[in-house]
């Protein structure tokens, strides 16, 4: 049971992220449960009180992904006070490797947003366009890359 904890409203890029965590779920073979994905804001505060207002379902859960750092980093605080180890009871992945991770333990494992390429891209993308002065739809990939840490079990020999 792989819970999610996701952002509300109308983003792509949560938006995108949901859709990816869905088709992780199927390409293993691993049943969506819609009681276990979960909606906050974005925010440390939010993914605390997620876990905190939904103690009957931590117990069947197994590990979380959480869409963005913040998030994780409160789910795991109140899975500490709620008494379940990280990595040892539910595994926690987050999502833009934000610097704030050094000072947590566990150590979260997190996607990498590769952001110095991102703004490179940008840029060179504005600088030619003010250039052609042409307006012109490009589709940039950039790959993100999964940072192993604690809180996956990697330490432990899972994740």
């Amino acid at each position: 049971h792989i819970a999610c904890i996701t952002a509300e409203g109308n983003m792509d890029e949560f938006s995108n992220r949901t859709a990816g965590y869905k088709a992780a779920l199927n390409q293993y073979n691993i049943k969506f449960a819609e009681n276990i994905l979960f909606y906050g804001d974005r925010s440390f505060q939010s993914g605390y009180e997620i876990i905190m207002s939904n103690q009957s379902k931590v117990k069947d859960i197994s590990a979380i992904f959480s869409q963005n750092d913040l998030m994780a980093l409160g789910a795991i605080k109140a899975l500490t006070e709620l008494q379940c180890n990280v990595p040892e009871d539910i595994a926690v992945v987050g999502y833009d490797d934000i610097e704030l991770l050094a000072f947590f333990k566990p150590f979260l494992t997190s996607i990498h947003q590769p952001g110095e390429q991102i703004a490179v891209l940008a840029c060179e993308t504005l600088i030619n366009l003010m250039k052609d002065n042409k307006t012109r739809k490009r589709n940039l990939l950039v790959e993100p890359s999964l940072m192993i840490r604690e809180s996956c079990g990697a330490m432990l020999g899972g994740c």
